[in-house]
This record gives C-alpha cells, sequence and structure tokens, in this order.
C-alpha cells in the first residue's frame, strides 16, 4: 500500500521501475548554449532520458534571411529521437517553459520533469541521481544548493541555496534544478494568466506548487550542478566578477577614479547604476543630454559606451572595424580590468570623448 501511494507510481498501473523523464529547456538568441545545453542532457548516465526545447524567437529574428539557418548548429546531434526541437514566439518565461515540455505531443507519457537551463552545466549523473531519489522519497518536487559557481572562467565553491522569493514555510532551491511528477505538471497547466503574471516563472511555480500542498524536498545534487554565471544571464547577470571583481567594487572605483583624474568635473550631473549591470555618467552639455555607460559583455573587460538622449550627436566614428553611423551610440573604449590603472584609462577614454562633443567634432 505504500508503493501504490508513491507519487512516481501510477494508481492503476504496475509500478514503474524505469521512469520516462523529460528534461526541457527554454532558450533564445544563444544558439552556441543551447547546442552544449543538449549534449549535456543526450549524455546523461540514465538511459531513459528525453529532451524538449523551446527554441523562442520575437518578431523581428524572424524577419532575418539568417533565421531559417538556426537549425544548422543543432542537426548533427543524435537522439534516437530523444530530442524534440519546437520554435515558438518568445512569450512569458512560464509560457516559454511550457512549450519546451509540449515539444514532445506526448509530455504526459513522461514521470519525470527535469527544468533545465540553457547556460548551467549539468554533469552526466545529474538526471540518474534525480530519478533515484524521487524513487526512495515521497516528494513531489525536488531541488539542490549549489557547490559550484562557474563566474567567468574562474570556478568557486559557493554555496547558494535559493534566489529569494519562496513562499512562507517552504525551502525550494535553485529554480534551474527543478524536477518533479506529474501531479506537480498538471498544477501548472492548470495556471492562469492572472497567476502566471506575478514574475519569473519559478516564481509562480513555487506560489502554486504550495498553495496545491505539493510537497518538496531537497536533493544532494550539486556535484552533478555548475552554476554558471557568465554576464548576460536574465536574472543574474550582475554576479559576473569581471576581471574577479564583483560589480560594486568597480562602481566605487570608477568614482574614486574620476573624482581624482577627471577634467570635466563640471559637466558631471550624476553616476549612477541599473540594477548592478552597468554604469551612467551623466554628463550633459548646453547642446546634447549624454551619458556614458560602462558595462561588460564579457569576461574581462570593462567597455565604455556613449549616447545622447537628446538624439541630436550623430557619430561618424568607427571604433576597431564596427560601423556605429546607424545609430546614436558607440563604443569608445574597452578596458582590460587587472589593476586599478585601468580605472584611469576609462576616465581618460570619457574626457577624450567629452573633448570630441565639446568641440563638435562628432557631429556630421
Amino acid at each position: 500500500m505504500i508503493l501504490l501511494n508513491h507519487p512516481l507510481f501510477d494508481l492503476n498501473s504496475r509500478p514503474k521501475m524505469n521512469p520516462k523523464v523529460l528534461c526541457f529547456t527554454s532558450s533564445i538568441r544563444r544558439p552556441k548554449m543551447l547546442r552544449g545545453c543538449i549534449r549535456d542532457i543526450l549524455q546523461q548516465s540514465y538511459p531513459n532520458t528525453w529532451h524538449g526545447i523551446n527554441f523562442a524567437y520575437s518578431p523581428d529574428d524572424v524577419s532575418s534571411e539568417a533565421f531559417a539557418n538556426n537549425a544548422l548548429p543543432l542537426d548533427d546531434l543524435d537522439s534516437d529521437g530523444r530530442l524534440k526541437i519546437a520554435y515558438n514566439e518568445n512569450a512569458h518565461n512560464h509560457i516559454n517553459f511550457l512549450n519546451a515540455i509540449k515539444a514532445f505531443d506526448n509530455y504526459l507519457d513522461f514521470d519525470i520533469y527535469v527544468e533545465v537551463d540553457n547556460d548551467d552545466i549539468y554533469k552526466s549523473n545529474y538526471v540518474k541521481n534525480i530519478v533515484e531519489f524521487m524513487q526512495k522519497n515521497d516528494c513531489d518536487i525536488c531541488s539542490t544548493k549549489t557547490k559550484w559557481e562557474l563566474n567567468g572562467f574562474n570556478l568557486y565553491r559557493s554555496t547558494v541555496d535559493n534566489l529569494g522569493g519562496n513562499p512562507e514555510g517552504t525551502d525550494f532551491n535553485m529554480p534551474p534544478t527543478f524536477a518533479f511528477n506529474k501531479k506537480a505538471l498538471q498544477a501548472l497547466l492548470e495556471g492562469e494568466e492572472k497567476d502566471w503574471n506575478i514574475g519569473w516563472e519559478d516564481k509562480f511555480w513555487r506560489v502554486k506548487w504550495a498553495n496545491d500542498g505539493l510537497k518538496h524536498l531537497e536533493i544532494d545534487n550539486g556535484d552533478q550542478f555548475l552554476w554558471n554565471i557568465h554576464g548576460s544571464n536574465a536574472s543574474i547577470g550582475h554576479w559576473l566578477k569581471i576581471g574577479g571583481v564583483p560589480f560594486g567594487t568597480h562602481f566605487a572605483k570608477l568614482q574614486e577614479a574620476y573624482k581624482a583624474h577627471g577634467r570635466h568635473q563640471g559637466l558631471l550631473k550624476n553616476i549612477w547604476f541599473h540594477e548592478e549591470k552597468f554604469i551612467v555618467f551623466e554628463m550633459p552639455t548646453s547642446r546634447f543630454d549624454i551619458g556614458i555607460i560602462v558595462h561588460s559583455n564579457d569576461l574581462t573587460k570593462l567597455k565604455v559606451g556613449a549616447f545622447d538622449r537628446s538624439k541630436k550627436l550623430k557619430f561618424k566614428e568607427v571604433h576597431e572595424g564596427y560601423d556605429f553611423r546607424q545609430g546614436s551610440q558607440m563604443t569608445i573604449f574597452e578596458a582590460m580590468i587587472k589593476t586599478d590603472e585601468e580605472y584611469v584609462g576609462i576616465v581618460h577614454a570619457i574626457d577624450t570623448f567629452m573633448d570630441l562633443a565639446l568641440q563638435d567634432d562628432l557631429v556630421e
């Protein structure tokens, strides 16, 4: 009788000794990461593992003649039918992930559903550990804490249990490690737009599961999951340590450097940052509403860009082979951040640009 009440067993059939697992991933504009993600899942040691992909796109993507080539990076992945890719217009993350599950028409025939983010690393025993855990434990959902954080190209020991937002009285761990049974999936399928529009998909999922009284347990699977912070993460990209330095240090050192070395401090109206993702120097002139933006899209460099909110300043510069004349923004400097002197280099780049702007040298 105990076995028959276990969530992995269908009350109308024999107990499933070889649960069928559907990993699911939604991805937009990340073909290289997606390829690596799929290979992580196809090489899982647990043989009854399948992978549903939602290849999300924006309407602008489809207008490009290159969009039809998006299948090329994935067409050599041998899956024996265990891989299905669906193409859908980008939507709320909850819908995106459901579209990944529904890439398989028979998605309700699976027993365990495993969320897989396209930018993290899932080692070969990741799914096997989940199957064994859910067979031995009475739970609807399981998730793990991190043990490892790949931050840029540095791998750190790091224990993170969750990113906040857990309903009161719950102990959900990292969303990219959620694994759940069909009962938990059914709860998500019942969600209405007014429910899942409360935030990210995992916020709705946790609230729904908690309200429905579903049971979560923590699995120790952190050795098989590497959390990847690369700077373009949707929610935690600002945790990237550029040159081994966290965002707050960059902000403080840039402020100090401009105060000590900046030549146009009289123009500096304000320095601020947005969601710890980029820093803005507001430096309006009599003609232009100029902002200097400092950010990073890679692992080691801070990039300095310029924009004009008045839309009057037309750039004619060409920087490192890229022509920025089609818009009112351009990259003016890149700095490797290894010592404090690099911050002084950024200050000089800002002032050189402002010299040109004051002389109208950037106006066509």
